[in-house]
């Protein structure tokens, strides 16, 4: 699945927008042609985030692929980010993973985004 769709939708219509483990969305379609919909992890506030429950993220039995602010890195390398640093974290799986990053992503994908 790469995650798009095409429907035909009344212009006061509202879609709602669901994953699991992921709070649903509810956008109204307002006379939109396109409608772009990311999904929020729930995650409120990176105080309650450690880099040792980030470097523990497994897909399965196996270790993703770290990325920071674009670079590829070990989870040792974690352990350099202070915490109060990091704008975000995303958790890509599956083939959405293997697109962006090859083969070595197989196991998903952790990215994280510091504050510049």
């Amino acid at each position: 699945m790469n995650g798009k769709y095409s429907l035909n939708a009344p212009a006061d219509a509202s879609l709602q927008f669901s994953f699991a483990g992921m709070p649903a969305r509810e956008i109204a379609v307002e006379n939109r042609q396109v409608i772009d919909v990311g999904m929020d992890t729930g995650i409120q506030s990176t105080d309650t985030v450690t880099m040792e429950s980030i470097r523990n993220l497994r897909m399965g039995d196996d270790v993703p692929l770290y990325v920071v602010d674009g670079k590829e890195v070990s989870s040792a390398d974690l352990d350099n980010i202070p915490p109060q640093s990091i704008e975000s974290i995303n958790i890509l799986k599956d083939q959405a993973a293997v697109t962006l990053y090859g083969e070595k992503a197989k196991n998903g994908i952790v990215t994280i985004t510091t504050r510049k």
